[in-house]
């Protein structure tokens, strides 16, 4: 389902140009490190601006390290909201907040059996350790 939603909104993006802008709507898609996903201004005035966005995180990167596999498992989906005052040109000052599903996390998984104070343990009996970024 992940690679689905991931073609379709790829799709979209592609279909739209990149920015489009029209009597004070601005619609944008955008690839980062947070995924891919669109976002939505809109011109309250001379100078200030409220945009509003989402994305989605289509792929966990992985790594083996020594004897185990590590997966970061990022937030499926996140949403932002923010106000830009424009003081002159380009210059401008933002802020705003972005929401997400969860938190990023660690995925581990022992590949092979390991030996912990004389004792051989299996990837079974290890089981998986997790870390998680609390923000």
């Amino acid at each position: 389902m992940r690679k689905s939603l991931f073609t379709i909104v790829l799709a979209l993006l592609l279909a739209v140009p990149v920015a489009v802008s029209a009597q004070g709507l601005g619609i944008a898609g955008r690839a980062g490190t947070l995924g891919i996903g669109g976002e939505v201004a809109l011109d309250l005035g001379e100078s200030l601006v409220a945009r509003a966005g989402f994305g989605l995180m289509p792929f966990e990167p992985s790594i083996t390290i020594g004897d185990m596999d590590v997966t970061l498992k990022l937030p499926e989906k996140w949403y932002n909201v923010g106000l830009d005052l424009y003081l002159g040109g380009s210059f401008r000052l933002g802020a705003g907040m972005l929401f997400k599903s969860e938190d990023p996390s660690l995925v581990g998984n022992f590949t092979t059996s390991q030996d912990i104070g004389g004792r051989t343990f299996t990837p079974s009996e290890l089981g998986t350790l997790t870390g998680v970024i609390d923000s």
